[in-house]
């Protein structure tokens, strides 16, 4: 197993993101027109998915793509990656057909399609600590009642859901 990291560079004209992605996870840097850079660590299951939605809308000319071929092409864990798509498809980001020739394809064209959507498909949440919950208890973190960072680092998480909700799959992608 490679330890070793790969790694991105995105501009854009309100942010600069760079991607290091390693066998276990997904970290993003983003910094923006301020000058602060924000680190949060995507799980393994969201690049899946990413990685899947490119590789179908790249190859899907005319026909579906298995989930076979997706997890052999880009050594994605089988039984992983059928999950992945069960959700995709239940959130209608992309379409399932049965069958010998069966397989999947895009809803959507990928500029149609936000990064928080694929997130929020998979039932995942990117966040800054684990505070960022909608009703944070002392399960979440011990200093829940006295905190004093989590009231400027909901600010700041809810400029990156809006940044992943105004991003395409075709600007991550490309």
């Amino acid at each position: 197993m490679n330890s070793g990291f790969f790694f991105a560079l995105y501009l854009n004209k309100n942010f600069i993101q760079l991607t290091l992605t390693n066998s276990k996870n997904m970290y993003i840097f983003i910094s923006d027109n301020n000058s602060r850079i924000y680190m949060l660590k995507i799980q393994k299951n969201i690049e899946y998915a990413l990685l899947a939605l490119r590789y179908i809308y790249q190859n899907q000319e005319n026909k579906s793509i298995s989930s076979k071929e997706i997890s052999e092409t880009l050594s994605i864990p089988y039984e992983l990656l059928s999950k992945i798509l069960q959700r995709m498809v239940k959130s209608d980001l992309i379409s399932s057909q049965q069958g010998k020739y069966g397989g999947y394809t895009l809803n959507e064209l990928p500029d149609n399609i936000s990064f928080g959507r694929v997130i929020s498909a998979l039932d995942q949440k990117v966040q800054l600590t684990d505070c960022m919950v909608s009703d944070p208890s002392k399960e979440n973190c011990k200093r829940v009642e006295g905190c004093c960072l989590r009231s400027p680092l909901s600010g700041i998480q809810d400029k990156i859901n809006d940044l992943f909700n105004n991003i395409t799959l075709n600007e991550i992608l490309n």
